[in-house]
């Protein structure tokens, strides 16, 4: 995940936080305006709850997210330093590969020889 992702995401939960606490101001001056009417209040207070569980619903894939994009790193990480265990043995199979054909030009050689010594 993209850290311009993550970013709008944090911006949501402000906004979400800024939007539940206009409510609560809102539904504190309603219910001085109103006089403590239960059906309003009611109402108000749903609305509350459903707002704090879609805050709270947010926050939980926020958190997923932040696991996913630890995991992907750790996985990133662990795959870069497995790369860079291969390149470290490449100077080695260079050198057996010298030493190999340094074995089947000997060889060829003899052959050539045996080849003319008949």
């Amino acid at each position: 995940m993209s850290e311009e992702r993550f970013d709008r995401l944090e911006k949501m939960l402000e906004q979400t936080q800024n939007q539940m606490s206009q409510m609560q101001n809102l539904t504190e001056q309603l219910i001085k305006m109103v006089g403590h009417n239960n059906a309003v209040t009611e109402e108000l207070s749903d609305r509350m709850d459903k707002l704090e569980t879609k805050f709270d619903n947010l926050e939980t894939k926020v958190d997923c997210m932040e696991t996913q994009i630890q995991t992907g790193f750790a996985g990133l990480t662990a795959m870069v330093n497995l790369l860079g265990e291969k390149v470290d043995t490449i100077p080695r199979l260079e050198t057996k590969l010298e030493i190999l054909n340094d074995y089947i030009l000997n060889q060829a050689a003899d052959i050539r020889m045996l080849k003319k010594a008949r």
